[in-house]
């Protein structure tokens, strides 16, 4: 009987209706997200800790000397092209620029200069590293704008109108990365529960300790011994007694008069151990290969020999070269290419490229000269010419005329 009732319960049931409701495709964002990028430590934070620290300014002061130190100059297909950008270079002090963009590539991974004018440009200014508080990218990556802190007052310059010195960076961060990134930035350990600090720190606590064991034990400490001293003149506390004089004697100079028969003072000179020599040392390598130089260790360290200090000289040239071609592609793409462009020349056929060092000085041999001159390919005006390149004291053909 309940079969029959469910059956025909199933037969009267009113008719659903299924409603199907189709989904529209998720809608694609095609709007513009902006993310702004902060220093991992303020530049203002790295440039104190830089400025205190001899090790540091001696390896990059090595490294910047031996890559930029020399000064450049360049060559060109087009005469006039070259004297174009030489005109420019000599204008706005390029060579000095250089010489303080490479500290900063080195030390902090990044230097900015100022593009004046993006569209007809006029001339190069650095920017103060520390003003840089955050660069602003899209979702894509590309650079929007660069803001400056409030000291400078929030300035904000958009992206044509920096040059961006973006040296070793990390993955895709908008920063580079320096030398001093390495010995200031702690390792967090989540799982561990610790984090170990920068070995800027590190060091730093270290030179404390030593400053604060030298104060303490660089004077011997004293035992004075008076035979049968009655008990309350022990209470250094309690002016007038014997212990309260002793305490407050002036650290040099003093002197103590008693009629104490065998009255006496003893030196206890403590025996510090040299466990932590090897830690000292270890924690100063360390730092030392951080800073990305063997300069420092090779100019206060003995017993290299002359392999070693040959394969750490190869290693600073090696960070010299790197340095020296990252700088040389930024400047002739961005600033010696837009600057021939904007005065007509085509930079791809003008060729203008930058150089480090000094040209090397032709030396010509005077019958070659003379040779050249007889067989019509120079001038004798050209002859004369590189003669006093070469140091020849001659007249000049008017006052010879004369």
């Amino acid at each position: 009987m309940s079969w029959l009732k469910r059956r025909l319960r199933g037969f009267l049931a009113p008719t659903r209706t299924v409603v199907v409701v189709e989904q529209k495709a998720p809608r694609v964002r095609k709007t513009r997200v902006i993310t702004g990028e902060t220093p991992p430590i303020p530049f203002k934070d790295l440039m104190a800790m830089y400025a205190a620290d001899p090790a540091a300014t001696n390896a990059v002061e090595s490294i910047a000397s031996k890559a930029v130190g020399a000064g450049f100059y360049t060559v060109a297909d087009d005469p006039r092209a070259k004297e174009l950008v030489d005109s420019f270079c000599e204008d706005v002090g390029l060579d000095e620029m250089i010489q303080t963009t490479a500290r900063e590539c080195i030390a902090f991974g990044n230097s900015f200069w100022e593009l004046i004018e993006p569209d007809g440009l006029e001339r190069v200014e650095l920017i103060p590293l520390d003003s840089i508080a955050r660069i602003r990218r899209d979702r894509y990556g590309r650079v929007l704008r660069y803001e400056q802190t409030p000291e400078y007052g929030r300035t904000k310059l958009e992206a044509n109108r920096v040059l961006h010195f973006k040296f070793s960076p990390l993955g895709g961060s908008a920063f580079g990365f320096g030398v001093m990134h390495s010995v200031a930035l702690g390792l967090e350990f989540p799982e561990e529960g610790f984090t170990r600090p920068s070995y800027v720190k590190m060091k730093s606590t270290m030179h404390y300790a030593m400053i604060e064991q030298f104060k303490r034990f660089s004077a011997p400490n004293e035992l004075w011994i008076f035979p049968e001293l009655p008990a309350d003149q022990l209470d250094a506390t309690k002016e007038g007694t014997v212990a309260y004089h002793i305490k407050n004697l002036p650290m040099t100079g003093a002197r103590f008069v008693t009629s104490c028969p065998d009255a006496r003072v003893i030196l206890a000179v403590p025996e510090r151990a040299r466990g932590f020599d090897a830690y000292a040392e270890a924690l100063y390598d360390e730092y030392i290969l951080g800073l990305r130089s063997p300069s420092p260790k090779l100019m206060i360290k003995r017993g290299f020999t002359e392999a070693s200090a040959k394969v750490a000289a190869e290693f600073l040239d090696l960070q010299a070269r790197i340095l020296q071609r990252f700088l040389k592609r930024r400047i002739e793409r961005y600033v010696f290419a837009p600057l021939l462009e904007q005065h007509g020349f085509d930079p791809r056929e003008a060729r203008v490229r930058l150089y480090w060092g000094e040209p090397a000085k032709v030396e010509y041999r005077v019958e070659d000269l003379l040779k050249a001159y007889e067989l019509g390919v120079i001038t004798l005006a050209e002859v004369r010419d590189m003669l006093i390149t070469q140091g020849w004291s001659l007249k000049s053909e008017e006052g010879e005329g004369g």
